[in-house]
């Protein structure tokens, strides 16, 4: 078995870590398989598609039974929050 050892960096992202690969480490999938193997970690293409279909894809989105107002509720608990903040800070 041929190895290539390289090296990468890792960074941290809030509370997680992540990897910084190489190009010629470069993965053409959007997923990976993590294992654990002895003290070390493997990283492998995850080869299933999340959707093999715009249909899919649609269905899934369907199914998430999400309001058709979130996006204005969302806009909304923004607002408030912003407004918020600004009431606290005027009284300090």
């Amino acid at each position: 078995m041929e190895t290539n050892t390289r090296y990468a960096r890792l960074f941290t992202i809030g509370k997680r870590k992540a990897v910084l690969l190489r190009a010629d480490f470069r993965l053409e999938s959007m997923r990976v398989r993590i294992r654990a193997s002895g003290n070390g970690l493997v990283l492998e293409p995850d080869s299933k598609p999340a959707f093999s279909n715009c249909t899919e894809w649609f269905a899934a989105m369907d199914a998430c039974a999400v309001s058709p107002d979130f996006l204005d509720d969302l806009l909304e608990e923004r607002a408030a929050a912003v407004r918020e903040r600004s009431r606290v800070r005027r009284t300090r």
